[in-house]
């Protein structure tokens, strides 16, 4: 299971959503405070005022910065690139 963390409830709730109608089960979506980020995060959505700080508690992950956690296409635009790599990870 791939762990997704975005830090507003609504924010996760839309990119929770769209992962899941994209099939992509195996992927979880969940909200904490930075300072309670598991280790094995894979992947941290943040206000880009916030990206420094999330990088310095889980550098291992990747960090998407944005500036407006209502901006669904973002949301989108990531779906769509999970299950391109996923499809890619199938061929393998």
């Amino acid at each position: 299971m791939t762990p997704v963390w975005v830090p507003v409830r609504w924010a996760q709730a839309c990119c929770r959503k769209k992962i899941q109608d994209a099939g992509l089960s195996q992927i979880s979506v969940t909200n904490s405070a930075i300072n309670n980020l598991p280790p094995d995060v894979d992947l941290v959505i943040t206000h880009r005022d916030l990206t420094e700080r999330a990088m310095r508690q889980v550098p291992q992950a990747q960090h998407i910065s944005l500036t407006n956690f209502l901006d669904s296409g973002l949301y989108t635009s990531l779906t769509e690139r999970l299950v391109a790599a996923q499809r890619i990870l199938k061929t393998k």
